[in-house]
């Protein structure tokens, strides 16, 4: 890694870090922590070097809003997470259990990802999508509206129990694949993924001292971690596997592979 992207890497670091404390002692709300810990870091991101913002936007647009809602939507449904309604930006809840606040939230979350693995381990920047992009874009947009329009006709449609665990279980498939097909790619998946699972369990303890968020699903288990307690599927799917998801889904079927 050059010096430059040691610099950057480290001063991406200590916003993060220093975030910590002004989150704790404002107590702020979790649309605040995500412009600390996604928005802040990836605008710096996006000034420090030119970045194939096509490609970004439509990884981000493929993996946080069409695959991201539909996994959301549901989720949301079965109350694998919550929030509560004094801490939301926008204190709505589409179909009545959605906050407005988390596909925004979805959105930020992938684009830090996607950002970060291509300043840091990407050199090509010319912006070219891959022709498989529409292998993953047509068949969920028509899953979105289906579910979309499954919530507008009945709040209650699509009840699972276990639904994290069920839900989240596929997602170890394209890294599968990728590791299989493709394990170049495995060291920075690896390293991208060492970053994000310490960024993910700092946010994760932040939000649920202040109960940004709670957890009143069914879980196969649960981490108890200095007195905090939350679902083995959020430490599974989420701080360890879902950064390697997204750049699974993003080197098959975003980037041109050029």
């Amino acid at each position: 890694m050059s010096k430059s992207l040691r610099i950057d890497f480290w001063v991406i670091l200590g916003v993060i870090l220093f975030s910590v404390p002004v989150i704790l002692k404002f107590q702020v709300r979790p649309m605040t922590s995500a412009l600390l810990f996604f928005i802040t870091p990836t605008l710096y991101l996006f000034l420090r070097k030119g970045k194939p913002i096509k490609r970004v936007l439509a990884g981000s647009v493929l993996i946080g809003i069409l695959i991201g809602f539909v996994f959301n939507i549901i989720l949301s449904a079965n109350n694998a997470w919550n929030e509560v309604s004094s801490q939301l930006l926008f204190n709505y809840r589409i179909f009545g259990f959605w906050p407005v606040d988390e596909p925004i939230w979805f959105f930020f979350w992938v684009l830090f990802i996607i950002v970060f693995y291509e300043h840091f381990y990407e050199r090509e920047r010319g912006g070219r999508i891959s022709r498989r992009f529409k292998y993953l874009t047509v068949p969920f947009s028509i899953i979105l509206i289906l579910v979309l329009w499954g919530f507008y006709l009945n709040s209650s449609f699509l009840n699972i129990r276990y639904a994290y665990f069920i839900l989240a279980s596929p997602s170890v498939i394209p890294i599968a694949y990728v590791i299989k097909k493709r394990p170049y790619l495995t060291p920075k998946f690896f390293k991208t993924g060492i970053f994000f699972f310490v960024l993910y369990l700092i946010y994760e303890l932040t939000a649920v001292k202040l109960d940004q968020w709670y957890f009143p699903g069914e879980y196969v288990g649960w981490v108890n971690l200095a007195g905090i307690r939350f679902p083995l599927e959020e430490l599974l799917f989420w701080m360890m596997l879902s950064s390697f998801t997204v750049l699974s889904l993003y080197e098959g079927f975003v980037d041109d592979d050029q």
